[in-house]
């Protein structure tokens, strides 16, 4: 009966993984918002724009566009962390608007932030460990 509750709460624990996850990313970083005006060229859909700070694990999915200009539908395409270069594609030609770019920034220390990142693998390691358990002590005669 122990054996099928561990099964029960790891299968619970493995459901939640992903909000686990997405809590995690918000704890290691810290939203940060920098307004640009922008203007493209004739013919030109897509701009380059430097950040002021990295973004947490240099991706672009930690990064969200908001443009006053209604024929916009601007995506984060391409994110250099070593010049902090955002490319952003999905811009109306010949206007101008004002780009408000909202991504989080990395807010740990080093040490700390190396642990959050492998917590995941930790916790996943913990699960297969309380599985594996179970299972011997389900099967143990004494």
């Amino acid at each position: 009966m122990k054996a099928a509750m561990t099964f029960i709460m790891v299968g619970m624990t493995i459901l939640f993984l992903s909000g686990i996850m997405w809590a995690l990313t918000q704890f290691r970083g810290a939203d940060f918002q920098e307004p640009h005006i922008i203007t493209t060229a004739a013919g030109i859909s897509s701009q380059v724009i430097i950040l002021a700070n990295p973004v947490v694990d240099d991706s672009t999915t930690n990064i969200k566009l908001v443009s006053n200009n209604v024929n916009d539908a601007p995506v984060p395409f391409t994110y250099s962390s070593v010049a902090r270069q955002l490319t952003i594609n999905g811009l109306n030609p010949s206007d101008t608007r004002t780009l408000i770019i909202d991504y989080l920034v990395p807010r740990l220390p080093d040490f700390i932030d190396l642990f959050a990142r492998f917590f995941p693998a930790f916790f996943i390691i913990g699960c297969i460990v309380a599985i594996t358990g179970a299972c011997v002590a389900a099967f143990r005669h004494d």
